[in-house]
């Protein structure tokens, strides 16, 4: 009996495996869709001992990017990421990389009919900037705050902070508005728009659909900035894949 039951369990992770790394085909094929995802950040944290994989693609006249990233709720307070960028310049073919790490701290949960918030420290390197460029490492925090209308079917948030870039030597406050409404058990839409000094408003309309519920997501988006012609148009798509229960 107990041999059925490793066999059984072996199959299963056997098919997440398979599943998981289908989706990182899935985002590493050469074609031309786009991903910039949400710049919104929602104050609700990852459930405590569960994973999530968040996986997107970037397309830009500059090169196609790609990221991964992992994110983990330690426990019911904390949350934390830490992943990589890839970008691939379409005139010459180089190849470079980034990296990203996050801590979000909960400070008041978020409930159905009610609000919430978190505060957000992180570190990013973009993968579009020369490795021996000066800085290195830029630096951001966001205060963001969420409430919940109609239970938790329509979540609108703000978020407030500052991004600081080490290659300029400046720092830029910046604000986020955007909001989420769940259509049905598997469909939902979302929008937002973000303002950040000598930047233009970025405004983003997506459309999230579970291609397994409560397991796996796919993401597709559009965004106009300002407006500079087509080359600053972009379609996006991504896949979170989640894993419940993974931390001891």
């Amino acid at each position: 009996m107990n041999d059925e039951k490793t066999v059984v369990a072996r199959a299963g992770w056997m098919q997440k495996m398979r599943l998981l790394t289908g989706c990182a085909w899935l985002l590493a094929a050469p074609a031309a869709w786009a991903l910039d995802l949400s710049s919104t950040e929602e104050a609700g944290l990852v459930d405590a001992k569960t994973c999530q994989l968040e996986t997107w693609m970037n397309h830009r006249l500059s090169g196609n990017e790609v990221w991964a990233v992992p994110v983990c709720g330690v426990n019911e307070y904390f949350e934390l990421a830490v992943g990589a960028g890839w970008q691939r310049s379409e005139e010459s073919g180089e190849r470079k990389t980034g990296a990203l790490a996050q801590a979000k701290f909960r400070l008041k949960e978020v409930k159905p009919d009610d609000w919430g918030a978190s505060l957000v420290f992180g570190l990013q390197r973009n993968p579009g900037l020369d490795p021996g460029s000066r800085g290195g490492m830029d630096s951001y925090f966001i205060l963001p705050l969420t409430h919940n209308f109609m239970g938790d079917r329509l979540s609108v948030t703000l978020d407030l902070g500052a991004y600081h870039d080490r290659q300029l030597s400046e720092t830029r406050p910046r604000a986020v508005l955007g909001g989420t409404f769940q259509i049905d058990e598997r469909w939902s839409i979302s929008a937002e728009t973000t303002a950040e000094r000598h930047n233009r408003p970025n405004p983003l309309a997506m459309v999230h659909y579970w291609l397994i519920p409560e397991r796996m997501q796919m993401d597709l988006a559009y965004s106009d900035v300002g407006s500079g012609g087509q080359g600053n148009r972009t379609l996006s798509v991504g896949v979170r894949v989640l894993f419940p229960e993974l931390l001891p």
